[in-house]
């Protein structure tokens, strides 16, 4: 074992994952599966940095109040395709269940933003006290830069679910996963 006071007032070499995620609407998760690479802009999609298949589970846990399994292939979302995580990028394509992407589409913007409000105490118990969610649900209330951009996909993604479930079709997600090393 190495002195650990060798490494005081050195800096550390840590890795930074960030990902970045579109959902979109295909014809079947099977004949998506070729689609590791980005979605032809014909397709209905939104994109969004931070957005990944634990973003989805979390929709399914707050809408049914269930606990839903994190791993890759829970309830919401099934793992179709994705490429070895060797080097500093990897993408993950998911197929989301019927379930969740009817879920989604019987939403009403209204509830949609009430959901994207609630959204600590609803994936987290425990984590906002009731005052600070009414205060934030508050007609005119202003939102932090979380919940505008929770409200803004979550509106997005009850879109394209009515899209996906209007047409028979699946509602996919494609996840890229950049390394970054940092000093």
């Amino acid at each position: 074992m190495g002195d650990p006071t060798s490494q005081v007032g050195k800096a550390r070499t840590t890795d930074h994952l960030a990902c970045y995620g579109i959902v979109f609407v295909a014809r079947s998760a099977d004949l998506a599966a070729d689609l590791l690479h980005v979605p032809s802009m014909s397709l209905p999609q939104l994109a969004s940095p931070g957005l990944d298949s634990a973003f989805l589970i979390s929709c399914q846990q707050a809408l049914t109040g269930k606990k839903v399994p994190k791993d890759l292939d829970s309830l919401a979302v099934r793992r179709v395709a994705g490429t070895r995580g060797r080097g500093s990028t990897a993408v993950h394509l998911f197929a989301c269940s019927a379930d969740l992407r009817d879920l989604l589409s019987s939403l009403s913007e209204r509830r949609a933003r009430e959901l994207a409000l609630r959204w600590p105490s609803l994936t987290d118990p425990g984590a906002s006290r009731e005052s600070d969610i009414a205060e934030r649900a508050r007609p005119g209330a202003r939102l932090d830069g979380h919940s505008q951009h929770r409200v803004k996909l979550l509106t997005q993604l009850v879109g394209l679910s009515r899209m996906a479930k209007t047409a028979d079709r699946s509602l996919m997600l494609r996840v890229e996963y950049h390394r970054r090393r940092t000093a």
